[in-house]
């Protein structure tokens, strides 16, 4: 308790900050919205209705469209940043057995709001369709968003286990063939590995957000990152980019790098403290990974169908990243239910339940 008051600084801080990019953001949108008034880029809303419904963009006009509206984009993919700072707001209120406070998901809903505020206005302006296809990829970014966020929570709940879940987790990998990284775990600690593996899929994700060469591809990159699940889908599957690259390049970034690796990090965690978990501790870990997995399906699902038109070493490139994706669901779900059946509720593959 001797360091509240520390903590409640760097709330406040971290608070004030996420407040202060908001406002930029909101700035920026109104700033953007100015400079077209001026150039004559904003039309009257009968003239934008009859637009929309009696001439529909040609390929140019829809990529410079996109090129224009790439800024915004890709401060969205940078927001994305600003997400994880909640979690680590909420450190001090933060528990082993019951996980971030309710509040610092009410922190967090802001930038959920906004985000898809700002992907159905991108909608809008691309003249996108509503589709359930559209629906459904809108939602799923919603997931995907969220699932980032509680990612992001993960390393500040294992800090606030430590050392009790690293010397459980060497223990494991003690009893198992993965025996001589039993010293480097121990050395990195649970939470440190939790958080390398998150920083690792956050610098992909955003190293290819940053591109602004290709306007379909950049954008669907960019789009991705930040969660805005249809705006992706609808730049990857224009033609004059390379279609279906956003896809293969995802299912590496999101789906190896971080919703599979999570996935592994955080059953185990599960099982690791299965004891100490409150209920809602239980049901906010659970749905967390319930997160990771819809969200590592789709993209696995994805990955097949854009392969399946395309040359056969990318074909088997595709399904191959599918079997490796399947595999890795397949342990982690049998990790869960073995944390409900072992008696330790740790499960090795090469090993079973541990101590049993």
């Amino acid at each position: 308790m001797a360091w509240t008051w520390e903590c409640v600084v760097v709330a406040l801080v971290v608070g004030f900050t996420c407040v202060a990019c908001q406002c930029v953001c909101w700035v920026v949108t109104i700033e953007s919205t100015i400079f077209d008034c001026r150039n004559g880029a904003v039309k009257e809303p009968e003239e934008e209705q009859a637009n929309l419904v009696e001439a529909p963009r040609s390929h140019g006009e829809l990529l410079k469209e996109l090129h224009a509206q790439g800024r915004v984009v890709r401060m969205q993919a940078r927001l994305m940043l600003l997400v994880v700072l909640v979690p680590l707001a909420a450190a001090a209120w933060t528990s082993c057995a019951g996980g971030l406070p309710l509040w610092a998901y009410g922190l967090y809903l802001p930038f959920l709001v906004y985000n898809k505020a700002v992907e159905v206005q991108l909608l809008v302006r691309l003249q996108v369709p509503v589709t359930f296809g559209v629906i459904f990829d809108f939602t799923m970014g919603v997931l995907e968003h969220a699932d980032w966020f509680t990612d992001g929570a993960m390393p500040i709940q294992a800090f606030q286990c430590d050392p009790d879940a690293t010397e459980a987790w060497v223990t494991a990998f003690e009893a198992s063939w993965a025996w001589p990284l039993a010293p480097v775990v121990r050395w990195l600690r649970f939470w440190g590995v939790l958080l390398l593996a998150f920083g690792a899929a956050a610098g992909a994700q955003q190293a290819l957000a940053t591109g602004r060469t290709q306007p379909l591809v950049d954008t669907a990159l960019a789009a991705d990152t930040a969660g805005m699940g249809a705006v992706a889908a609808f730049c990857d599957g224009k033609p004059g980019g390379t279609k279906g690259l956003k896809t293969f390049v995802t299912n590496i970034t999101k789906v190896l790098l971080e919703n599979l690796v999570q996935l592994y990090l955080q059953a185990s965690f599960y099982a690791i403290i299965f004891d100490q978990l409150s209920d809602a501790g239980r049901i906010k870990l659970l749905a967390s990974m319930a997160l990771g997995i819809a969200a590592a399906s789709k993209k696995l699902l994805e990955g097949v169908l854009a392969a399946s038109s395309q040359p056969p070493w990318t074909q088997a490139a595709g399904f191959v990243t599918l079997l490796l994706g399947l595999t890795a669901l397949v342990w982690v779900l049998t990790k869960l239910i073995k944390a409900h059946t072992c008696e330790s509720h740790i499960w090795n593959l090469t090993t079973g339940c541990l101590h049993d």
